[in-house]
């Protein structure tokens, strides 16, 4: 019987050896599937912030460069407006100089014609006490002489403009 109890002995410990091996293989396997999840939980997580990482300095790229095309463009329209505008306040103040200086030469001729018939009437009123002061006189061969030659005078008159 000693043969069939240490049989039976060396199979129960085969067993319990067999036993513990299977249970430490499916512990294992349980643990090395927990692990590969975790891992895989971890990848997922690196990824999704790396993604997030990307994405937020891609964001902030954008912002700048949009910061950056704005002043831009807000810089060339400011110029571009304000070339508009010098080139309206040349064409005003063209326009305004030749209107000013059409007005003083229309003015200056106004005066001008004004200061020759004060000088026609003065003339003529000068020459009219002259050729009274002769007939007072009774230079009468001098004031005929000059009648003659305003008489002539008055056959050709100027034209008028």
């Amino acid at each position: 019987m000693r043969t069939t109890r240490e049989d039976y002995l060396r199979r129960k410990a085969a067993a319990v050896v067999i036993q513990t091996c299977y249970r430490s293989f499916l512990i294992m396997r349980t643990t090395r599937d927990g692990l590969v999840k975790v891992k895989l939980s971890a990848v997922t997580i690196q990824t999704w912030y790396r993604s997030v990482r990307i994405m937020r300095m891609a964001r902030e790229e954008f912002l700048r460069l949009r910061w950056a095309t704005l002043s831009i463009q807000t810089w060339r329209r400011s110029a571009v407006t304000a070339r508009r505008t010098r080139q309206q306040f040349v064409a005003l103040k063209r326009a305004v100089i030749t209107i000013q200086t059409r007005r003083r030469a229309l003015l200056a001729s106004r005066r001008a014609r004004e200061s020759f018939l004060r000088q026609r009437d003065a003339a003529r009123t000068l020459q009219s006490w002259y050729r009274a002061l002769l007939f007072m006189r009774g230079d009468h061969v001098v004031q005929c002489a000059t009648r003659r030659t305003s008489g002539l005078l008055s056959l050709h008159p100027r034209p008028r403009r």
